[in-house]
């Protein structure tokens, strides 16, 4: 998966799939890593972020169609700033983008907190362990739900047949209602036994 910076805990998991410098070769974002692939093993840089959305409607929840992104330096949801990065596409701007600076379309939109999410995985196969072959998440609706599942309102963040990375998983979308796998080794939740336990990410008693 590609790498890109972060501090909060697993949601390093969420910035593996973003952006990578190129070199040697180019890969898309959202891939999966192999391990004859030049980033192999890099070193991630570490820096603070905090997952964000534009809340079109201000009901507080992220609804299909709103923006997301990862800031850049910061904890705080404030404004879309530069270096920012696109989790879904806004406007004329695709996601897994950064972005660039008070020209694009975005900047300065105000932002809030994206609440109670996690990273999942789709375990295409079965054998509980993730691969390249298998799809990531970002799970906002399925938090309550012993046995979660792609549902209509979660974020792709990895290609699955046709559908592409870094959109909404939509109405009538085939990839819906297959089940959501626990990422294993990722950071243990630090908040008590809620029940997204190791894959959640960004609450106030995580380990930064």
């Amino acid at each position: 998966m590609r790498t890109a910076s972060t501090s909060l805990g697993t949601s390093l998991i969420l910035t593996l799939l973003l952006l990578t410098p190129l070199a040697a070769a180019e890969y898309a974002p959202g891939t999966g890593v192999d391990k004859a692939d030049y980033d192999h093993y890099a070193v991630p840089k570490f820096n603070d972020v905090a997952l964000c959305f534009v809340d079109d409607d201000t009901d507080g929840a992220v609804d299909v169609g709103e923006r997301l992104y990862l800031t850049y330096k910061t904890t705080t949801c404030t404004a879309v700033g530069g270096k920012y990065m696109r989790l879904v596409g806004s406007g004329t701007e695709s996601g897994a983008t950064k972005v660039d600076g008070s020209g694009d379309s975005d900047f300065d939109a105000p932002l809030t907190a994206v609440p109670a999410h996690a990273v999942r995985y789709m375990d295409k196969d079965g054998d509980g362990k993730l691969k390249k072959k298998d799809v990531a998440y970002l799970d906002l609706t399925g938090l309550g739900s012993a046995t979660p599942s792609v549902s209509v309102g979660d974020v792709r963040l990895m290609a699955y047949g046709d559908l592409p990375a870094f959109e909404f998983v939509r109405n009538g979308d085939s990839d819906i209602s297959n089940n959501l796998v626990e990422l294993k080794g990722a950071v243990g939740d630090q908040v008590g036994s809620d029940a997204v336990a190791d894959a959640q990410f960004g609450d106030v008693g995580q380990d930064r």
